[in-house]
C-alpha cells in the first residue's frame, strides 16, 4: 500500500487547488494521511479528490476550531500487519515549549529529539510500529526502539524552508519512507 503523507498545509482564504507538485506526487497512493494544521476545510475536499484521507486536526486555535469538532486528536490506522500512529504533535503548551527551547534556541538536537519521540510514543495506549506527526515543519525519518517516526515536514515554501510532503510504503517485510521536497 502507498500512502501519501501531509502536515501543516496553513492554507488561508479561498483555495481552488493544492500547492503545486502535492496533487502530481500523489496521484496513485491508496490513502492520504494528515497529520494535522489543515485551517482550511477546502484541503481536505481536493485530498479527497486523489485517494481517501485520514486526518487529525492541528493545534492552530480559532483556524482549526471548526475541522476540530470533526476529527480526532490522534487516531491508529492499522494497514497489513502494521499500527500507523497520527497525531499533530506535542499535546500541550509545556511539552511545545520545552522541545523549542531545546531544539530551536539551545540546539540540543537529540535531546529534542529524545524528549519529543518518548512523548509521541506516549500519545498512544495501543503499541505503534509507526507514529506520522507534523508541527515541527521539520521533515524527519527516525526510528527509534523500534518505532518508525515521520515527519513529512510542511506543505507550504517559506523563505528558510522549502515546501516537504512524503510517501509511506507499507508492504508485510517493511515500511519504507520518502520525504519529497516540492
Amino acid at each position: 500500500m502507498k500512502i501519501g503523507v501531509i502536515s501543516d498545509t496553513h492554507i488561508h482564504g479561498s483555495i481552488k487547488t493544492l500547492p503545486k507538485g502535492i496533487s502530481e506526487h500523489f496521484t496513485g497512493v491508496d490513502m492520504i494521511i494528515h497529520a494535522g494544521d489543515i485551517t482550511h476545510p477546502k484541503v481536505l475536499n481536493l485530498l479527497h479528490k486523489i485517494a481517501p484521507v485520514k486526518a487529525v486536526k492541528g493545534n492552530r486555535g480559532n483556524e482549526e476550531k471548526k475541522l476540530s469538532r470533526t476529527l480526532p486528536s490522534q487516531l491508529i490506522l492499522k494497514v497489513d500487519s502494521y499500527n500507523i500512529g497520527v497525531v499533530h504533535g506535542l499535546s500541550n503548551d509545556f511539552e511545545r515549549a520545552l522541545n523549542y527551547l531545546l531544539y530551536k534556541k539551545l540546539h540540543l538536537f537529540e535531546i529534542a529529539n529524545k524528549v519529543l519521540f518518548k512523548r509521541l510514543k506516549a500519545r498512544f495506549s495501543e503499541s505503534v510500529d509507526c507514529i506520522v506527526f507534523g508541527d515541527s515543519h521539520v521533515p524527519l525519518i527516525r526510528t527509534v526502539n523500534g518505532i518508525l517516526f515521520f515527519n513529512p515536514g510542511a506543505a507550504y515554501s517559506t523563505k528558510k524552508r522549502r515546501a516537504s510532503i512524503g510517501i509511506l510504503e507499507v508492504s508485510k517485510q517493511r515500511l519504507k519512507t520518502k520525504i519529497i521536497y516540492l
